[in-house]
């Protein structure tokens, strides 16, 4: 599998089947700082009508952390499995159809959007997206990926099995962090017997904590995640924390990611306030859903 194939399945395939990965940060975009503000406006406006929103099916999701045996070496990270909705292909638009049947036997093909009334045209009507509050997140251009495989030894030349959708570029918030978002939507040909439907992982060891389930405002359940680089290598250690949760059927995986300094260098840990903030971050992105 080349290395570009796995950068993009690494999020969406059972843990066995990775066999290497590597991480590149998408670009971040700067929010003016009227947005900015606009973040700590509606997570206070989420917190306040948050029992206003109309109740979502709760599904609930499993977290696991392992470690793998590749050809590269071992992999360490966790995986998530749980109840999402395999779609019949008669529930994708026309449009989405015929792009993936164009992709000339690749293992994928990618389509780019301005919008996101275009990206749920071509998706279809019966597969509806939610999106955080603008405040928190600009709409911005979207890039939606069309997967045959789901892993190494995958039929290239099979049916659709995976769609992967992101904005181009995450958000930069205040204090060192930013947020990026990620949806998987899954079809019929989806292996019934894979469990696992997403999976993060690296070649290096990190701390991961898996930290349980938040109570979302709008009724829904987010398994959250934390994973801490505290490198002795490097100046400056690294903090992702993520909430997993579905909603229509759809896997939701939105992360914070941020930067500390290793001031003394002798830190073997994001520090305790750090990471308080971002938790809270995340906290208001996912109340921001509708």
């Amino acid at each position: 599998m080349k290395k570009e194939q796995a950068l993009e399945l690494m999020n969406a395939i059972p843990p066995d089947l990775i066999e290497e990965a590597g991480v590149q940060a998408p670009a971040r975009r700067s929010l003016p700082r009227m947005v900015r503000t606009g973040l700590i406006a509606a997570c206070l406006c989420a917190a306040m009508v948050g029992t206003a929103f109309a109740a979502v099916a709760v599904y609930r999701l499993t977290l696991q952390r392992h470690v793998l045996a590749g050809e590269q070496g071992e992999m360490f990270g966790y995986s998530v499995s749980g109840g999402v909705i395999r779609h019949p292909m008669e529930d994708f638009s026309p449009e989405l159809r015929a792009a993936y049947d164009s992709r000339d036997g690749g293992a994928w093909v990618g389509v780019d959007f301005e919008t996101r009334a275009d990206l749920q045209a071509f998706l279809g009507e019966a597969i509806p997206l939610a999106w955080p509050d603008p405040a928190i997140m600009p709409e911005t251009s979207l890039r939606a990926v069309l997967w045959a495989v789901t892993g190494a030894g995958s039929d290239t030349a099979g049916p659709l099995k995976v769609i992967k959708i992101s904005p181009s570029s995450s958000v930069e918030l205040e204090d060192n962090l930013s947020l990026s978002t990620t949806m998987y939507v899954y079809t019929e040909h989806y292996p019934a017997d894979l469990e696992q439907i997403y999976g993060n992982y690296s070649n290096k060891d990190k701390n991961t904590a898996l930290l349980g389930t938040y109570a979302m405002a709008n009724g829904g359940a987010a398994e959250i995640a934390v994973t801490d680089d505290c490198d002795p290598a490097f100046r400056w250690g690294s903090l992702s924390c993520t909430g997993h949760f579905v909603q229509n059927g759809v896997l939701y995986v939105v992360s914070l990611h941020g930067y500390y300094s290793r001031e003394t260098g002798l830190e073997t840990q994001c520090p305790q306030d750090f990471l308080d903030v971002a938790l809270s971050r995340l906290h208001c992105v996912l109340d921001s859903y509708p």
